[in-house]
């Protein structure tokens, strides 16, 4: 009897974790199939004036993102009957960020029908992202994968039946109705976290509390994006969606080390020191290894699907972009057990110091080559800071790392 409730426990844990990682990667995989449909149906520059409005839309979201996921997360915990009132609270002080989202049409000096487009994904955005928290308390990853494939599988559609039409405003409008239908749908299943709560709850000092959750998200989504925002003032869209899709791709398959350490992250915070050292050797093997089996496909699948290629130069640095992460997502989650978020804030915000300036340098020189040369050298010196903070940091106790195991479990330690 007690081995088999070892067993369903385990087997919920284990759901836990792979309904999250399918909730993380569908919409990068769905963006990378969307991006296959639109350059093979259009064109490359039509596909980067779309990123462009999407970078645009995921600063906009990072923004309004203070204090909604992490911060809530917290609140949640200490007051379960509350969370409902919490979630109001936080989501009523959010509100004016939307204040932001005109912004975004009068910079790109869109048309009026494209303003209108941008205004209602933006809007939609707003609210899918204010119910991560929400997802992620009740443990709905399930209901939420559904309605991601949902949303995926109606875009698709859209994309496939629009492909003899070569204009872009149709194409926005898609994008757009696919994001708000996505959102009306998550909104309405839980619309009884809309519904008025009285009492309601107070924060005292809410900006500065929750900031401290906003640098965590804003240096990991800077530090991946900031050579897309750089290259996009610097070269034309065609070249803005060429590598975009090459950088997905890149991060598509760097995604695979937090896939191979979250499951077994309880057993991995037991190993003694030896073992442990062992298994991120190992661990970063296994990234030399898919570097070099995923390089010739990724060409390939570039050049068969996608109907573009790079140089081998590029080919090369795009190799040795997948290694580091491979060798320091270990040292990633262990900063956050020894409760020093701030160290791996700071080496993320010195990445993207570092990156930007490398392609404003690299970028004029050598196009598309220079940006991912910028991102592969940003990504072997953060393997050896994080290296070095390992070393640096104290020793920690064999029974160490439930806090972690049970973060990665529900999603709060995804920006690891």
């Amino acid at each position: 009897m007690m081995f088999s409730k070892k067993n369903k426990k385990r087997l919920r844990r284990l759901r836990l974790i792979t309904g999250n990682a399918a909730w993380q990667a569908i919409p990068p995989l769905g963006n990378l199939l969307a991006a296959l449909l639109v350059v093979r149906f259009t064109s490359e520059a039509h596909w980067g004036r779309l990123v462009t409005i999407m970078l645009a839309l995921q600063l906009f979201a990072l923004l309004s993102k203070w204090g909604n996921r992490d911060f809530l997360l917290r609140r949640f915990s200490r007051k379960p009957g509350a969370a409902k009132a919490w979630f109001q609270t936080v989501l009523r002080r959010r509100l004016p960020f939307l204040l932001l989202l005109p912004l975004i049409p009068i910079i790109l000096h869109s048309s009026i029908a494209a303003t209108i487009s941008i205004l209602l994904w933006g809007t939609a955005l707003f609210f899918y992202r204010s119910l991560e928290a929400v997802v992620i308390f009740r443990k709905r990853f399930l209901l939420i994968v559904k309605i991601e494939s949902a949303a995926l599988l109606w875009l698709l559609s859209a994309l496939y039946f629009w492909r003899s039409s070569a204009e872009f405003a149709p194409l926005l409008e898609i994008f757009a109705m696919a994001a708000v239908l996505r959102g009306m749908v998550a909104v309405w299943i839980f619309r009884d976290w809309f519904m008025p709560v009285h009492p309601m709850v107070s924060i005292t000092g809410f900006w500065k509390q929750a900031g401290r959750f906003f640098l965590v998200d804003a240096s990991g989504m800077l530090n991946s994006r900031i050579d897309l925002y750089v290259l996009a003032l610097m070269l034309g869209a065609a070249d803005l969606g060429r590598y975009q899709i090459l950088v997905a791709l890149l991060i598509y398959l760097q995604t695979f080390a937090n896939l191979l350490v979250t499951p077994f992250l309880k057993e991995f915070y037991r190993l003694p020191q030896v073992s442990l050292e062992k298994f991120r050797r190992r661990l970063f093997g296994v990234g030399w290894l898919t570097a070099l089996v995923a390089t010739p496909l990724l060409a390939l699948l570039l050049n068969a699907g996608y109907g573009f290629g790079f140089p081998s130069v590029s080919y090369l640095l795009a190799a040795l972009f997948v290694p580091p992460v491979f060798g320091y997502v270990t040292v990633v989650y262990r900063l956050f057990r020894l409760n020093r978020a701030q160290r791996v804030v700071q080496i993320s915000f010195a990445g993207m110091a570092v990156k930007a300036g490398l392609a404003v340098l690299l970028i004029p020189l050598w196009g598309i080559t220079g940006a991912i040369a910028a991102g592969t050298v940003t990504q072997w010196l953060q393997w050896l800071l994080f290296r070095y903070a390992d070393k640096t940091s104290p020793a920690e106790s064999a029974s160490a790392g439930e806090s972690v195991y049970r973060a990665a479990e529900t999603g709060v330690a995804q920006n690891a």
